[in-house]
């Protein structure tokens, strides 16, 4: 195709061209509603991918909770809230018709973001043309921020859907003022190829059609008053917009008469107001009584993590950080003023990303609330910075083209790589959220679920926020006390431990749920007296929640086995005796130690305190580490010759062997992990050995798999065993499992089996590591739950887990090697080698 003549553009000429691939010759005019479709599916595809495999959480549960409520009672609750009731309404009548299952709840929002991914298309079409709206529309599909709050219950969605929608109906207005004075059609040209010659232009009359009130004003109002009746954040895109608009009467103020527009934006914004007064009086009152953020991001570090948001999302994996610069390099591609077949863009098409980018962040910064909790209101800015990179992407290609130097190669291979880039960081970044658990959202479905699974009908339940309430009770289905504690904001110390102690006198086992502890307990009230008086077995993390269980403390040692310990630990410390409870105990229970130490001089460093629970062979089985008295009393605080009543308990894990086991404890440096050396009598070592044993039993009912802590889930049967998924990491490093194994390390892997039927025969298991040609570099071979608990002992459904120690010989070549595992029924083989991934072997 021949290069078109350049017509260098008379100054006047300063309104925005309709796009040029809008509408191509001889093409269909169906053509773009199909480009718009197949991105709705890919949309789809998207958000409704995993939709349910993460569990509600609080602000979700409170979406649930006022969705099940009449709209009036929705309206009232709201204006006690610091949101605005649109999206709760539209919520119950959804419900209404479709139920109230995790799928249905966020369907809607997902709903939302396939518009917006739509929207999103459409504006870039509007303001750029076809090729940029096709590729914006894929990047906007695949956006982290955008995915993310599509599977969300809750109102972001919306509000990027009601901004896209507002956009889109002023830019359809100043595209038609534009056209009105180039005297030109409110449809595209029909040409594939940006016109080169500039019409000229003439005065519009003030009675011109696209001068008087329509359909788009009506759509902007519209759109506008459904966002500030959905997010009070929603204001700051009037500022934008108003901002543009006003813009662009200046702009074009001596061939587009200003009073009319004047009229037009002072009638739409009015309309606005007007629609939102009956809820004004609330907004103003909820936005100057709720609390600020009592210590918000400073400038630079406000602009970093808006950054960092706005490109990778509101969950991101580690080494993302370093591709950062990567979406910073498209940014000022797309900001460098290229020509396009001769003329450059107006300046409306970059103009309205920017400032529809920029300003709600800086905003936020200038108000003082920014911070990290409230990133996610910049879901508003993801519309147009995605157009953004779009532009990044085939701002070159467009430039140099119709050139025949080597400016349009470089262009092209800008083009393809830095598509393909973008894609492949957006698609990393969505497999980190959907499969990875630290990407998860609080689990409180994984908790209900095995609180469930091994409630007694002595325990009880502790939330300690009041927001946990709606979504603990979509999930919980047993029949448990739940205590809401402390009681009232800020906690009255007094009353909240004589609760405390009412509790734990009639309950045997504590489970506490804890979030936003700096709103509801900021002192710690709660967790110390608990960690005091009781014997904590867990303490986890589900996403931004915490999971505590607690036993609940005895009142004496007379009922306890209580040993005479005498062990020396390093030069200082001394354990004088002993106590244990529930030396009989099933998976779920909680075995109750009490220690007895004594310092002979003070401590200069902190040291944690390790209880484990060791099958023959000193395969762990069960593990506490933490500091003294659940952290309240560290090694430094101790006092020379001060005893130290430590609790300590030891929650034996669901799906552990039946059988009797070891138990030790010991100290070892906090910052390094090196135990201190041990003598106990004339034994000497790095642990404290217990006379006592351990009895596991076989629980009543098995574990229901979902509640089972798999890392990697597989589902395979051989015979009457079904490999239900397993675990790996570096020996002693279970809360760090993606430490790195090196020549000389151990490989410890726990596998997760279920009995389909109760087994007959022996089976045993040979787990090896093999390398690309299928070599095996190391390997062992073990029963499936070990020596001590063969398959010809399991009964029908039981679940069963099994603990293994690979070495990793030292002259194994650093290398990704598989891992895999081989059945056997005897001494013959039963199957294939089933995979179980690959291992990193680090140098």
């Amino acid at each position: 195709m021949a290069r078109p003549k350049r017509t260098k553009s008379p100054k006047r000429a300063s309104s925005p061209q309709p796009p040029a691939q809008e509408k191509g010759a001889g093409r269909p005019a169906v053509l773009p509603w199909l480009e718009g479709l197949g991105l709705a599916g890919l949309a789809a595809l998207v958000n409704f991918y995993r939709l349910t495999a993460q569990s509600f959480w609080a602000d979700e549960g409170n979406s649930i909770a006022q969705a099940m409520r009449p709209v009036p009672e929705i309206v009232v609750r709201a204006a006690m809230d610091i949101h605005p009731p649109l999206y709760y309404v539209l919520l119950h009548a959804w419900t209404r018709v479709f139920g109230l299952s995790e799928f249905a709840i966020r369907s809607l929002s997902a709903l939302a973001g396939i518009a917006v991914v739509v929207l999103t298309w459409a504006l870039a079409r509007r303001l750029w043309g076809a090729a940029t709206a096709r590729v914006a529309g894929v990047i906007a599909a695949l956006h982290p921020a955008l995915v993310y709050y599509s599977q969300e219950a809750r109102m972001y969605a919306f509000i990027a859907l009601w901004a896209s929608l507002a956009g889109y109906a002023l830019i359809t207005i100043i595209l038609r003022e534009g056209r009105a004075r180039l005297a030109l059609s409110d449809t595209a040209p029909a040409s594939n190829q940006a016109s080169t010659s500039v019409p000229r232009l003439q005065r519009v009359p003030p009675s011109h059609p696209a001068l008087l009130l329509g359909r788009w004003d009506a759509l902007f109002v519209l759109a506008m008053a459904a966002g500030m009746w959905t997010h009070y954040m929603f204001g700051v895109m009037a500022g934008v917009f108003a901002l543009v608009y006003l813009a662009w009467i200046w702009n074009t103020r001596r061939t587009i008469p200003v009073y009319p527009r004047l009229i037009r934006v002072l009638t739409d914004n009015l309309a606005v107001l007007l629609l939102f007064m009956p809820w004004l009086p609330i907004a103003l009152q909820r936005l100057q009584s709720w609390p600020r953020p009592s210590a918000p991001l400073g400038p630079a570090a406000a602009l970093n993590a808006t950054w960092q948001w706005l490109t990778t999302g509101p969950v991101t994996p580690p080494y993302m950080n370093r591709w950062l610069w990567f979406w910073a390099t498209l940014v000022l591609v797309a900001l460098w003023p290229w020509r396009r077949a001769g003329r450059r863009p107006h300046w409306l098409s970059w103009g309205l990303p920017v400032l529809w980018v920029a300003l709600p962040p800086a905003v936020m910064i200038v108000a003082g609330v920014m911070k990290p909790a409230y990133l996610k209101f910049l879901i508003i800015s993801v519309p147009p910075f995605v157009i953004l990179l779009a532009r990044g992407v085939l701002a070159p290609w467009e430039a140099w083209r119709w050139t025949k130097h080597k400016g349009r190669w470089v262009a092209g291979g800008w083009l393809v790589g830095s598509l393909l880039v973008l894609l492949t960081l957006q698609t990393l970044i969505l497999g980190y959220y959907y499969y990875d658990p630290a990407a998860a959202r609080d689990d409180y479905r994984g908790i209900a679920r095995y609180i469930e699974a091994v409630e007694t009908p002595g325990d009880a339940i502790i939330l300690n926020a009041p927001g946990q309430w709606d979504v603990f009770r979509y999930y919980y289905k047993g029949s448990l006390p739940v205590y809401r504690l402390p009681e009232e904001r800020p906690p009255d110390a007094k009353r909240l431990t004589a609760r405390l102690t009412s509790i734990a006198q009639q309950h045997g086992k504590l489970f506490v749920i804890l979030w936003a502890t700096n709103e509801s307990d900021p002192t710690g009230i709660m967790e110390s007296w608990l960690d005091t008086h009781a014997y904590k077995a867990l303490d986890v993390w589900r996403g931004n929640v915490r999971f505590l269980i607690y036993a609940t403390m005895r009142t004496s040692e007379s009922d306890a086995a209580v040993y005479t310990m005498d062990a020396q630990l390093g030069n200082a410390v001394r354990l004088e005796r002993a106590a244990v409870w529930n030396t009989r105990v099933a998976p779920g229970d909680v075995v109750q130690v009490r220690l007895h130490w004594r310092a002979r001089a003070p401590l200069s460093r902190r040291y944690k305190v390790f209880l484990q629970l060791l099958a023959p062979g000193d395969r762990l089985i069960a593990q506490r580490d933490t500091e003294p008295v659940g952290g309240e009393r560290p090694t430094t605080s101790w006092q020379p010759n001060e005893e130290i009543e430590d609790n300590y308990g030891l929650l034996i894990p669901l799906a552990t062997p039946p059988g009797t086991y070891r138990l030790i404890a010991g100290m070892y440096d906090a910052s390094t992990g090196e135990r201190l050396p041990v003598q106990q009598g004339e034994r000497r070592g790095d642990f404290i050995e217990f006379p006592v044993q351990i009895t596991v039993t076989r629980p009543r009912v098995p574990p229901p798999e979902e509640v089972l802590p798999i890392r990697y889930r597989v589902d395979v049967s051989v015979g009457p065993v079904r490999l239900l998924g397993y675990n790996r990491y570096k020996r002693g490093f279970r809360h760090q499992p993606d430490t790195p194994i090196r020549p000389g390390d151990f490989l410890h892997v726990t596998v997760y089996w279920q009995a389909v039927e109760a087994p007959r025969d022996r089976w045993r298991m040979t787990l090896a590591l093999v390398d690309g040609w299928g070599n095996t570099v190391a390997h062992l071979t073990d029963d499936l739950a070990g020596a001590e608990y063969p398959t010809t002992e399991w009964a029908a459904n039981e679940v069963v887990r099994g603990e293994f120690d690979l070495y990793v010989p030292p002259d194994v070549r650093p290398n990704t090697y598989g891992l895999r595992v081989q059945l056997w029924r005897g001494d013959t083989p039963a199957g294939d080698p089933i995979p179980l991934g690959t291992v990193e072997i680090s140098p």
